[in-house]
């Protein structure tokens, strides 16, 4: 199948950077949007391009190859394929949720001990017994869709400016259709949110002019 890998980029990390070029994957990066511009741009490339499936990261994501991989294979199998990564540097929980999420807009902010309960532990993801399980919520740590599902369940986000929670209203999408999200076991990568290494790079947003650049693996950026 012919995929590629979409990346919301906002800040500029240069080891997420760096490592998420190394992916051998056709790569498109969306550099300086904001969550509520991105909704109009990651639909207009989906509409524009014929890939088979896009899987979409965030900027403080970094690229792992193996994850990667196992999420595209069984993207073969499933309309919907996810990663996870650690829910913040030390944690032991992920960012996959297998109870159903709550209508609305979800929790901004540090999450109380009551939400972090609901999120499964790293080693409960990565042994899991069979290689994939059914998630009602994947945050965006390489999750796939087939073209047709973004399509019907598009990108969408909280229109609280700059928008957030685009993971949760796009999982929330999904969840009311009864679309399966299927985590896949070890496709884990790390998540330098809320690090100093992550958070010492200011936004480009409202720096540089906003811009989509398709990258053909093999060919650099």
């Amino acid at each position: 199948m012919k995929d590629v890998l979409m990346i919301m980029n906002a800040r500029e990390i240069p080891a997420v950077l760096k490592s998420i070029r190394d992916l051998p994957i056709d790569q498109a990066w969306f550099t300086g949007y904001t969550e509520m511009q991105l909704e109009s741009e990651i639909e207009k490339f989906i509409s524009l391009t014929d890939y088979d499936n896009y899987i979409i990261t965030s900027d403080d994501l970094m690229g792992n190859s193996s994850a990667l991989d196992l999420v595209r294979k069984q993207l073969i199998n499933f309309e919907v394929a996810s990663g996870y990564c650690n829910l913040f540097p030390g944690s032991p929980l992920v960012n996959l949720i297998r109870s159903r999420i709550e209508e609305g807009p979800p929790h901004c902010g540090d999450l109380p001990q009551s939400a972090q309960e609901l999120f499964m532990l790293r080693k409960d993801a990565d042994n899991y017994p069979n290689p994939v399980f059914r998630v009602y919520f994947a945050g965006f740590a390489l999750t796939g869709m087939r073209k047709k599902i973004w399509h019907t369940h598009p990108f969408r986000c909280v229109h609280s400016w700059p928008g957030h929670a685009s993971d949760h209203m796009t999982c929330l999408s999904l969840q009311r259709d009864d679309i399966p999200i299927m985590a896949v076991s070890g496709a884990y990568s790390e998540h330098l949110g809320g690090s100093t290494q992550g958070f010492k790079h200011p936004l480009i947003i409202g720096i540089v002019k906003p811009h989509v650049t398709l990258v053909k693996w093999g060919q650099g950026i």
